[in-house]
């Protein structure tokens, strides 16, 4: 007799080998997901940084914005659509509205002390993969605070961007990537 098909414990050991495949696998899939999502809100807050700077190089301050979440009817959507920038990235690669905070409202966000604030000053946040403010506090002796992302929860950190420079941000932010 001629055997056709396979056994059931060949069928077991292969769907068994590809479990085990899709469980190495799946965090580093889920971490360069993560990696993708952060790289992105960067750049989003990078463009939003540079239309803001743009906006204070023809005006020499920056767009009035009472702080917190960027939302369409904030002042700043639109004194920086007018003339700087055709789409506002209102919300992070996590879905959650990025932070933005101008002029005198700065002061004491994440430990800023007022007395620094002038009228260019601006400040852009975003929440990271868990969307809560992990409670950083700037400290100028410090004045960069780069952290590694070596697992997944290391994506909970938040982004931040004060005045054109990143405060709170991946260690490859410090090199410019």
């Amino acid at each position: 007799m001629k055997r056709r098909g396979f056994t059931l414990i060949e069928l077991l050991i292969v769907v068994a080998i590809i479990g085990l495949l899709a469980a190495l696998l799946l965090p580093i899939v889920q971490e360069a997901m993560q990696k993708a999502k952060q790289k992105g809100t960067m750049q989003e807050m990078n463009s939003l940084a540079q239309s803001i700077m743009m906006y204070i190089t023809d005006t020499g301050y920056a767009p009035s914005n009472p702080g917190g979440d960027l939302s369409p009817s904030q002042p700043l959507i639109d004194e920086l659509a007018a003339l700087h920038v055709k789409v506002i990235p209102m919300k992070d690669q996590w879905g959650r509205p990025l932070r933005v905070w101008t002029r005198s409202s700065c002061a004491g966000q994440f430990g800023i002390d007022a007395a620094g604030i002038g009228e260019d000053d601006y400040v852009i946040q975003s929440l990271g993969l868990d969307g809560l403010d992990e409670g950083f506090a700037y400290d100028s002796s410090s004045p960069q605070d780069f952290y590694s992302v070596d697992k997944i929860s290391d994506f909970n950190n938040d982004l931040i961007i004060w005045t054109g420079n990143w405060i709170r941000a991946p260690r490859s932010a410090q090199q410019g990537s």
